[in-house]
């Protein structure tokens, strides 16, 4: 799944944006764009909602809120919401993308995966429920040489008995860089080791340890 709500989908304009929809579905790769919500199931039969919206302007909220409502009265048994907001190169996340993040939780989310600020950020456990205020840039073109490189691969697994989502947060982080080479950008992705990978993990749990007990033990594992 695509998450298209993002300040860039128009920079080539109307049809720009249709090409790029049109691409998406010809090759069977569902989108999520404002009121344009994603609900599929899995080969297990677990139907999963995804919301997608960019919010740098608060009046596009109702996007993710509404859509998160709707997708659970189609019967979503996940839904996760992808808001693309904040400030860029900021490490914290700021009281807009809290409130919004607590609302779209409070409206039946269940995973709130956030970008747009170019740089990792906060990571919060609220009612139990996941909230990755921004994940960086992962294979990242636009720059070559961006100053911080951190990235990494967010994991997080579901559990379901009975068709019912159990409560708990299991969670997995791999720590990257966006580049194999520190000194430039070659947009080749690659995972961190050693003293980077530690680097990485240290960053993360220092970004969200005023927002929740939320911490990452040296493998990247979610511990509470």
């Amino acid at each position: 799944v695509v998450g298209t709500g993002n300040n860039h989908i128009i920079d080539y304009g109307e049809q720009g944006s249709k090409d790029t929809w049109d691409a998406l579905t010809e090759y069977g790769i569902p989108y999520a764009h404002n009121d344009k919500t994603v609900l599929y199931e899995t080969s297990k039969g677990i139907k999963v909602g995804i919301v997608a919206s960019n919010v740098l302007s608060s009046s596009n909220n109702h996007f993710l809120l509404d859509g998160v409502k709707s997708l659970r009265e189609q019967g979503a048994q996940i839904v996760i919401a992808m808001p693309h907001w904040g400030i860029e190169r900021q490490y914290l996340a700021n009281k807009n993308q809290t409130d919004l993040a607590h609302q779209l939780v409070d409206a039946g989310c269940d995973l709130v995966l956030g970008s747009h600020p170019h740089v990792l950020q906060t990571m919060e456990v609220y009612k139990g429920k996941m909230i990755v205020y921004s994940q960086g840039n992962f294979c990242f073109g636009a720059n070559r040489n961006p100053k911080d490189k951190e990235t990494m691969i967010y994991q997080q697994t579901f559990t379901f008995v009975d068709g019912v989502l159990q409560s708990g947060v299991n969670v997995h982080v791999i720590p990257y860089t966006l580049s194999s080479n520190l000194s430039t950008n070659d947009y080749c992705p690659k995972e961190a080791e050693g003293d980077q990978k530690t680097k990485i993990i240290d960053h993360l749990n220092s970004y969200s340890e005023e927002y929740s007990d939320f911490k990452l033990d040296n493998d990247g594992n979610f511990q509470m």
